[in-house]
């Protein structure tokens, strides 16, 4: 009797051990985070249709005190093309097609229009900041993708074509605008939706990361570090927010177009911080991203010296997906 006592007090004892034991595992499990693969990827065969809006504020001040403000808005439509998967390295060939464009600048002494869509409105094509726009539209040519989300290659043999012609541009100012508006660095910063923000690796909510990237702002690049992080899954997106503490100017840039006097300057240095805000299909291409930028501009325009404070959004929206 006494042992068949001990035996129900001892069965007893581990059946509350295992009981306390599978709690605290259910504990550990429930406070563990799920993990996601968040990478790059474009379904192929599938044409996803985007629209890229820049909207720019600037005000601009010589050392005379001279104060000019403008507005400025610059939308292209264009299309994005993965005709195979990712390779086994885990490269991506998407092909880029430009559609149609819409150009607005609001000065004090100027107002410059063009949509591509309207065929009554006459185009204004010795405006050099709206040729060095215009020249994107009706373009095709191809990005080839890093595993990693980046753009390793910049290529097409229209684009290509249409570079041979224009350098044969007389004038060299012109020239050098209209070559490097077809720039691949130029091409990235209207088209490649990623912006290098993807996670290397497996993230849970609030992981963060550094990436590199590059922001055109009035027509100069700045380059910087981002700081991402993961917001989270919801509704068949996840969600990246990124930190811009300093983008910079790496060296100082000749012929930069002051749009609202339709004259070249030299941007002497330049810095900004901002934000970005992502929404991410699982399926890898981007739904919506926004930029918003504040930056400094120093520059010269002959012998005067100028600052210009600028304050510019640039989105990418996924308008729609077809396949044939």
């Amino acid at each position: 009797m006494k042992f068949f006592t001990s035996f129900l007090f001892s069965l007893l004892l581990f059946s509350i051990a295992n009981a306390q034991e599978s709690a605290q595992t259910g504990i550990d499990k429930a406070d563990e985070k799920p993990k996601y693969d968040v990478s790059f990827n474009i379904k192929p065969l599938v044409y996803h249709i985007y629209r890229f809006t820049e909207t720019t504020k600037v005000k601009r001040v010589f050392e005379d005190e001279t104060i000019n403000e403008y507005e400025k808005s610059v939308t292209h439509w264009f299309t994005v093309f993965a005709p195979d998967p990712k390779n086994e390295e885990g490269f991506l060939l998407i092909e880029i097609k430009t559609d149609s464009m819409k150009y607005d600048l609001n000065a004090a002494n100027m107002k410059v229009s063009y949509n591509t869509t309207n065929y009554d409105m006459d185009m204004p094509l010795n405006y050099m900041d709206f040729f060095t726009d215009y020249i994107q539209y009706g373009q095709s040519f191809n990005f080839l993708y890093s595993p990693y989300g980046d753009v390793a290659r910049t290529y097409g043999e229209k684009l290509e074509a249409e570079k041979r012609d224009y350098s044969k541009t007389h004038d060299l100012v012109k020239r050098s605008q209209i070559l490097y508006a077809l720039s691949e660095e130029k091409l990235k910063s209207s088209f490649d939706v990623p912006k290098s923000i993807y996670p290397p690796f497996e993230v849970t909510k609030d992981t963060s990361w550094e990436s590199e990237s590059q922001f055109f702002v009035c027509g100069v690049p700045l380059n910087g570090k981002l700081i991402n992080t993961f917001d989270g899954y919801s509704k068949n997106e996840y969600h990246i927010s990124t930190k811009i503490d300093s983008l910079t100017l790496n060296s100082p840039i000749d012929n930069v177009i002051l749009p609202d006097l339709d004259k070249n300057s030299k941007i002497t240095s330049a810095v900004a911080t901002g934000e970005l805000k992502a929404d991410l299909h699982t399926g890898g291409n981007i739904n919506y991203l926004r930029v918003n930028l504040k930056a400094l501009l120093k520059g010269e325009l002959g012998n005067y010296k100028f600052n210009q404070v600028v304050e510019t959004t640039q989105t990418w929206d996924l308008l729609g997906k077809f396949e044939y």
